[in-house]
This record gives C-alpha cells, structure tokens and sequence, in this order.
C-alpha cells in the first residue's frame, strides 16, 4: 500500500482535528466551571428595607436617645407601621435598654414606597454607665415573616461633666454679689 502526499495530509489534518476536539473538551470544561463561579449570582432584594437617618447618638449616662430612619417596602402588600417588629441584638441590657416607638402613631405604607423618616426606637442608656462606644444591630420583621437588612446602630456614653472649678468660683462670686446688693437695697 502506498501513501500518497494527498492520503498523507488528510490523516494529518484528521488527527489533529481529533486531538484538537479532545483539548477543547478538556479545557473548556474548566473554563466553564470557573465561569460560573465568577458570574454574579442574582441579588435578592430584601423585602423591607431599614435606613438610618441617625445611626450614631452619644448621650451621658441617663439619657434618653431617639433613633430614625425610613422603611422602604416591596413586600408586595400595603404594611401598618404597627404590623413592623423591631428585633434588636447583640446589645448589653445592662449598660442601654431600648423601646420600640415604630408603629406610633401608627401609618400605612403602601407596596413599592418609602416612608418618611421616622422615629424608630429610644434608648435609655443606664445611670451607672461606663463612658464608651456601645453597638447593636436593628432589623425589621413583619407578620408574614418578611425581613429587612440589618443595620447596625451605635450608642456612644460620654462620661458626665463635672464643672470647672472656675466655673464654680464665678457662680460663686456672682452669688456673693447678688447677696451684697440685696443688702444695700435693704439698708435704705
């Protein structure tokens, strides 16, 4: 059997088009797995939405702190603000405790809207408080268990002020001032 230069090129041409087919198999299979993982996945938008107007108040110990923001709703109903639960965690009820003011007055939000900023929740922060940064997160939940993001709030303690000894000497003198007038006005 001979082999011509025609019959020869054909063979050639034919296993190199078969090992080209097997690599492409080989490395698209890779490529392709990686590519899947680098597509972004679809986000999914929460259904209730929580921004802070005001994610950060400092008070000294015993204040009393207002936190509000505005709920974005795309739950597919119209929600009552008083249907919403704040859930509060990773907080320490011994330093600030917090109430829930959403829902009053209470007011309708309809699907696809925001509200107006409102007030959220108040925290008292505790008498005997240590000066310091204090965090918790707030998420909201309705009653068909639709959540919200969560949004972390931060609660900052500023130590009470004690006033200046200068500031007690001009009360002091001006105390003793009033005093001595009071008395010329009195002699006469």
């Amino acid at each position: 059997m001979t082999c011509t230069n025609g019959s020869l090129l054909r063979l050639r041409v034919s296993v190199s088009f078969r090992l080209f087919k097997r690599s492409i198999k080989v490395i698209s299979l890779p490529i392709l797995f990686a590519l899947v993982l680098l597509v972004p996945k679809s986000t999914h938008a929460d259904p209730i939405t929580l921004a802070s107007s005001s994610p950060s108040l400092s008070g000294a110990p015993g204040a009393n702190l207002i936190f509000t923001g505005q709920i974005t709703n795309q739950t597919g109903t119209a929600l009552n603000a008083s249907d919403l639960f704040l859930n509060f965690t990773g907080f320490d009820p011994n330093v600030i405790s917090i109430e829930q003011l959403l829902g009053n007055p209470d007011f309708l939000l309809p699907n696809n809207t925001f509200s107006p900023v409102v007030n959220l929740f108040s925290v008292t922060v505790a008498a005997n408080s240590a000066p310091g940064t204090y965090s918790f997160d707030v998420f909201i939940e309705d009653l068909n268990n639709n959540f919200s993001n969560s949004v972390t709030f931060t609660v900052i303690v500023s130590p009470n002020e004690v006033p200046e000894p200068a500031s007690l000497l001009l009360l002091l003198t001006g105390l003793i001032g009033a005093r001595i007038t009071q008395r010329k006005l009195r002699s006469r």
